[in-house]
């Protein structure tokens, strides 16, 4: 950079200034990449499976694996490393990202170069796509770094390369041809997109020199503000325009030039900026209280850059900083490079997208019982319009609740066991017709399949199945009572009322050793809420020659109480009737457990045990609710401990945790039943306070919460004394809906931390 000025002690030069940023960028950008390449390497060990043998492709994917799961660890130490240093250390981390991106790069030009079958044109182009959606993708992904991008790309690149001119016949050289005009394509789009973050980069350092040479002169204080191509103004301390350059003015000003808006107050500069700014949606139509919300924050001063857009359509970023000596300075910069620079890793997304398109078989990626995104072949099979699956859940691939719950049980066990599963299975059509599909299932992380990414591949086998069905469904139905040790083969004969044990029925409770007995007899050890509708249930199976599948509770001799699912199917004589029903029960008594505990685990805190955010919203929307049709009041208290941080500075996060549970208990004494007391996170408490009459029961309850956290709390041996500050909002007077309560509480909190902490603020007052 010209006029950059020699670093001093402790400082960074421009040009190491503008490697962090860089740097910075770099890392920022890609860790999306990490699990697109995951996907990738998924989608190609799918349409891979089967032409090679299983172990080569898996010692690949576990290659792939272990080089991005590096990566990530690597992408966390930066994080730490950049917060602690402020990235003095840059050339050193690049060149650390630098190895990962060649590890990565290796490991795709293996797949290029070992996965490459010989007389398939289908699959050769579908490592062709893969492997060259991976390497596009790189233009956007390590835009900031020439050394990354090429260490990623040159040996994929070569593999293929190598592997085209290879083959026999034309097509394959014109294919060469192809894959090196997409490389110089490739290499320039790379290189305007860098040039592009760097001048961007460079002109946001040259904006921060600016701002450090005007604070330090004083006197050309003026010329300094004026000579930044973006928009900066100093408040003093009575929150009055000091100063602004016409870039700021140009924007908040309301057609008033840098000179004649001095000594404008911030309020009306936020009025000014509603008619400069494209508002958000949720506050279309609601002026003053967007006004209310800038002010405040322009008042807090806590650093914060938000992105906007504004009415030109230039994105820009903005915020106030509060200066040692007092009063604020407020910055705006055009961030509308680094805006395209997104755009264009967007696009190789979008090409990511293409290449699924392209494969016969259908590709879904799900998270937490949801579908985030698949592919066209897979809308064709199941008769969905494009984008009509996208976030739509998992159940509407089954016929009942039922058949859902029992397949996510199975998937997430085999999952959690070896990372995959295969299996044949029955797919809900949208008209609700069935579709039997091969389905290949992997878990992106194993350890936790039910709160990570799943990837899921569907062939259609319909025809096949169908064929095979009539004659093998009888004989897996006798198969899996027989061999599944878990299971209970039964056969019931309602002309004799006998029921006859075959196959392992000793753990069952009530099961006799000779392995016959009356059904009446049987039904007198299910649960007496539960033993109506299971007999009502197997005898209206059998009158209307239809399977059936429950679930009921067995009291053992001992008292002890099981959940038992049970199966059946009806058998026909030769004439038609039916007086026989064959079946398998299955003791679930653990999984029910587990269902209970996960319930439970999704609306409460697992530290404190108190209500979480997802039960605080539901309990406060009631709250909400009921005190408009009664014409009652709702308080909201948020709670935030006082200097907790040296708890876990001092003693660690475990004895920290210990304190946080203490709190719990001592707050929980402090608030009616009646009263929601939740866990907002980390060290946040709230109330809700339903059916309030007076706003002064508030103040006692806020004085009984700091009276109850006033004595000292004792974690590994020491002694602190916390204290909280609280704020409290109030429906409707403060606020007409849950979320606007909370924030509200949470500015009164903030408010009451200004004012010396240990103390509670109602809102607006």
């Amino acid at each position: 950079m010209q006029g950059e000025r020699e670093a001093g002690p402790g400082q960074l030069s421009g040009q190491s200034r503008l490697d962090a940023a860089r740097v910075e960028a770099l890392y920022r950008v890609s860790r999306p990449a990490y699990y697109a390449t995951l996907a990738n390497a998924g989608i190609l060990l799918v349409a891979l499976w089967g032409p090679f043998t299983a172990e080569v492709l898996l010692v690949w994917f576990a290659a792939l694996v272990a080089v991005s799961l590096g990566r990530i660890a690597l992408h966390s130490r930066y994080t730490r490393a950049a917060r602690d240093s402020g990235g003095a250390d840059a050339a050193a981390w690049e060149r650390r990202y630098m190895i990962g991106a060649l590890a990565s790069g290796a490991v795709w030009s293996l797949s290029a170069a070992v996965f490459f079958p010989a007389g398939d044109p289908l699959l050769q182009m579908a490592v062709v796509l893969v492997v060259g959606a991976s390497v596009i993708g790189a233009a956007g992904v390590y835009a900031p770094s020439p050394l990354a991008f090429y260490a990623f790309t040159s040996l994929p690149f070569a593999a293929m390369l190598v592997q085209l001119a290879a083959q026999p016949g034309r097509t394959y050289v014109l294919l060469a041809l192809v894959l090196l005009v997409v490389g110089g394509v490739m290499i320039k789009v790379h290189r305007d997109v860098y040039r592009g973050i760097v001048d961007t980069l460079r002109v946001q350092l040259r904006n921060e020199e600016l701002h450090a040479r005007a604070a330090a002169t004083g006197g050309v204080l003026r010329d300094a503000i004026e000579s930044l191509p973006e928009g900066i103004a100093i408040w003093g301390a009575d929150d009055r325009l000091v100063v602004c350059n016409d870039a700021y003015a140009s924007l908040y000003g309301g057609g008033l030039g840098a000179e004649r808006l001095a000594g404008a107050t911030f309020r009306r500069i936020a009025e000014n900026a509603w008619d400069a700014e494209r508002i958000a949606p949720e506050f279309e139509g609601r002026r003053d209280e967007w006004i209310e919300r800038r002010v405040s924050l322009h008042r807090e001063g806590r650093g914060e850059m938000n992105e906007f857009q504004a009415r030109d359509g230039r994105w820009r970023r903005g915020g106030t900083v509060r200066m040692r000596r007092g009063g604020l300075v407020g910055l705006v910069s055009d961030v509308s490079g680094l805006k395209r620079a997104q755009e264009a890793y967007l696009a190789v997304l979008a090409e990511e997208n293409l290449v699924l398109d392209t494969l016969p078989v259908g590709v879904a990626f799900v998270e937490r019982h949801s579908i985030v995104r698949c592919n066209r072949k897979l809308e064709q099979m199941l008769g969905y319009a494009p984008d009509e699956l996208r976030g739509q859940s998992t159940r509407v691939w089954f016929a009942s609740d039922d058949r859902w719950y029992a397949a996510r049980e199975e998937s997430y066990a085999r999952l959690a066991d070896s990372g995959m599963m295969e299996g044949d299975a029955r797919v809900r059509r949208k008209d609700g017709t069935g579709l039997w599909c091969r389905v290949l299932a992997r878990a992106v992380d194993a350890s936790e399949p039910e709160g990570g990414s799943i990837i899921f591949a569907f062939t259609d086998v319909d025809q096949r199945v169908a064929a095979e069905q009539a004659l093998q469904e009888s004989v897996e139905k006798l198969q899996l009572a027989v061999d599944a040790a878990d299971l209970y083969y039964w056969e019931w004969d309602a002309a004799t009322d006998r029921l006859h044990w075959g196959r392992n029925p000793s753990a069952l409770p009530g099961a006799p050793r000779g392995g016959e007995q009356k059904w009446s007899e049987f039904t007198q050890l299910i649960h007496p809420e539960d033993r109506e509708r299971c007999d009502a249930l197997h005898r209206a199976a059998l009158e209307r020659g239809q399977s059936f599948a429950n679930e009921y509770r067995l009291v053992g001799h001992d008292g002890q109480l099981l959940w038992i699912a049970a199966r059946g199917v009806p058998m026909r004589e030769a004439s038609g009737k039916v007086h026989r029903m064959i079946g398998v029960s299955q003791d679930i008594t653990e999984r029910k457990r587990q269902e209970e505990e996960v319930r439970f685990l999704a609306y409460h805190d697992s530290l404190t045990g108190m209500p979480n955010r997802r039960l605080l919203d539901d309990r406060l929307k009631q709250a909400v609710y009921l005190a408009q049709r009664r014409d009652t009041k709702v308080a909201v208290m948020l709670i935030d401990l006082d200097d907790f941080k040296q708890v876990n500075d001092s003693v660690g996060h475990r004895a920290g945790d210990a304190v946080l549970r203490e709190v719990a208990q001592r707050l929980a004494g402090c608030v009616r039943k009646a009263d929601t007391l939740a866990r907002h996170g980390g060290d946040e408490f709230v109330v809700v306070i339903p059916d309030l009459q007076l706003e002064a029961d508030c103040q006692i309850v806020a004085e009984k919460i700091l009276h109850a956290l006033t004595p000292e709390f004792q974690a590994d041996g020491r002694h602190f004394n916390l204290g909280a500050s609280i704020g409290i909002s109030i429906f409707p007077s403060d606020a007409g809906d849950g979320d606007a309560l909370l924030r509200n509480a949470d500015a009164a909190m903030y408010r009451a931390k200004q004012l010396g902490k240990n103390n509670y603020r109602f809102y607006g007052r």
